[in-house]
């Protein structure tokens, strides 16, 4: 089964990291806050802590702008990626989370 999250994003220009450039860092929590809310889904989880966030920058994203950020996750692959809904991707990322059993209490 595959799973797939669309996101749209609307940044205004306050959350520039150069002039006229969205912040990098505001790119990967967003792309990983999307791959970690879909593996929480995906395998029916509690919304696991990242273990590792790997983002490859492509190009930059103007500010203002409207943006998706997307993720997908099957048995062979979880990624996400942002781009502009016509073919252009600024970022693509992956992640390793950790799953934790967690046990019914005793009393």
């Amino acid at each position: 089964m595959v799973y797939q999250s669309d996101w749209f994003v609307s940044v205004g220009s306050d959350v520039n990291g150069g002039a006229d450039r969205h912040h990098g860092g505001i790119i990967a929590t967003l792309l990983g806050y999307c791959l970690g809310h879909l593996v929480c889904h995906a395998y029916e989880a509690l919304e696991p802590p990242a273990a590792e966030l790997t983002v490859k920058f492509k190009k930059p994203i103007t500010t203002p702008s409207v943006f998706m950020v997307r993720a997908k996750v099957n048995k062979e692959m979880e990624g996400g990626w942002v781009e502009d809904g016509h073919g252009t991707v600024f970022a693509e990322g992956s992640a390793t989370y950790v799953f934790t059993k967690i046990e019914e209490a005793k009393l």
